[in-house]
């Protein structure tokens, strides 16, 4: 067969002129390329086809997706502003929204609250058990508090609050004084109190009055000396009659210098003439003159309560530890508290009386009486509160914080945290009488 075409050049660059006139005119490249796109369309269609048994399925031929209209541009909002028309508002058949069962209808300048679930009505009380409106009423948010919170965690936080009236507050920076415990009528030591009849007798021939840790509470030791005053009598009676404070009259309360005045009172016959007086010196006091000798002993005195004895005689304590304000500080110390130095440094170690033995913080019990160390008057033994004294001796001591006062085999505790508890306790001690507690406060 003559083969009357010649092979196409789909290039349009190199394509070759026409020769003769019979020779058939060459289709353009931009007419073949879909005749041959629908030429192998058809051929991998009927390859399919073979494959899955349809053979000579037509293919229908593709045709060019016709594109949308512009759509006509949207004249300028305020177009009519400027005297066009007006703007043709759009409406469409759009679904109404799906509104809240009982949803209320809103209104400008109509307040937005809540709309709450109705409740359900509440039913009738069965007959014989109807309640009245007291009972119906709901109670007070702190009486159902008080129901809830059980007493022992009460019982503690009390206890943990109450050490809180010793720190200093603004008030006191501002001259102004603690609130004061409101206090309670004294009451003496008898039934339902300790037993002192583990303690052997006191052999004395004269009464003594032995008064535990004070610490800054002026108020309650003036209640206490009214009821030793009132027991006493006359002047007459008092004669012989020992008075024994066992040290820590300042500190963590905020009348120590109140307190020290009365002391020098009583020292100086102004009040309870005829009483002999005694003034053990407590560990708070060693801190004191510890502080007023050195400027670097004055940190530690601070921490352990000194900072209400500063507020109480109207000195600002040091605003850094640094060396220069606690000397500056130290000078201002010095010279406030000048008018009771000498009551401080004449303050006695120990005293004793029959079988009393008095020490602010006990003995060493493996030391005898008269060899002491001072360490163990003012801060105590480790098993002196297990082993107490020695044999026929009751120490009469403070220094350790006990509820109540702590009678136990060969000693007396009577640091009942007056600053804190408000109790202030002292022993009784009578030729006749023996043994008994007196104690101010609540």
């Amino acid at each position: 067969m003559r083969n009357d075409y010649e092979p196409i050049n789909l290039n349009k660059d190199e394509a070759r002129p026409r020769t003769a006139q019979t020779e058939p005119r060459a289709p353009e490249p931009d007419e073949t390329r879909p005749i041959l796109r629908q030429i192998a369309a058809r051929a991998r269609a009927a390859r399919r086809a073979a494959r899955g048994g349809a053979r000579g399925a037509s293919i229908p031929l593709r045709r060019k997706a016709e594109t949308p209209p512009r759509a006509k541009a949207a004249p300028p909002r305020d177009a009519w502003l400027r005297g066009g028309a007006a703007p043709e508002l759009e409406t469409r058949d759009a679904p109404a929204p799906k509104r809240l069962a009982q949803q209320p209808e809103l209104r400008l300048g109509a307040p937005l609250t809540p709309t709450a679930p109705p409740r359900k009505p509440r039913a009738a009380p069965r007959a014989g058990g109807a309640r009245t409106a007291e009972q119906t009423a709901a109670p007070a948010p702190q009486a159902r508090w008080e129901r809830a919170l059980p007493r022992v965690l009460k019982q503690l936080l009390s206890a943990l609050l109450a050490p809180q009236r010793g720190a200093p507050s603004a008030a006191q920076e501002r001259g102004a004084s603690l609130p004061r415990l409101a206090a309670a009528p004294p009451r003496r030591g008898g039934e339902g109190g300790p037993d002192f009849s583990i303690l052997p007798p006191a052999r004395v021939a004269e009464r003594l009055y032995i008064v535990g840790d004070i610490h800054g509470r002026a108020d309650l030791l003036d209640e206490m000396l009214a009821v030793i005053e009132a027991e006493i009598g006359d002047e007459t009676a008092r004669r012989g009659a020992w008075l024994v404070f066992l040290g820590d009259y300042i500190d963590r309360g905020d009348q120590s210098r109140a307190v020290i005045e009365r002391l020098r009172e009583i020292q100086r016959g102004r009040r309870l003439y005829g009483v002999s007086p005694v003034f053990l010196r407590g560990n708070h006091e060693q801190l004191l003159l510890q502080a007023l000798d050195s400027p670097a002993a004055l940190p530690t005195w601070l921490a352990h309560g000194g900072l209400q004895t500063l507020w109480s005689y109207g000195v600002r304590p040091p605003a850094a530890a640094d060396p220069e304000a606690l000397a500056a500080a130290h000078e201002a110390i010095r010279a406030a508290f000048a008018p009771h130095l000498e009551f401080f440094k004449g303050l006695r170690r120990s005293f004793r009386r029959g079988a009393l033995f008095c020490a602010h913080a006990g003995i060493d019990p493996d030391v005898s009486l008269a060899m002491q160390s001072e360490e163990a008057l003012l801060w105590g033994a480790p098993d002196f509160y297990e082993r107490g004294g020695p044999e026929d001796v009751v120490v009469a001591h403070g220094h350790r914080i006990a509820e109540a006062v702590d009678v136990a085999p060969g000693r007396v505790g009577l640091d009942t945290g007056a600053f804190a508890t408000g109790r202030l306790s002292a022993l009784r001690v009578d030729p006749q009488d023996g043994y008994s507690i007196l104690q101010t406060g609540r």
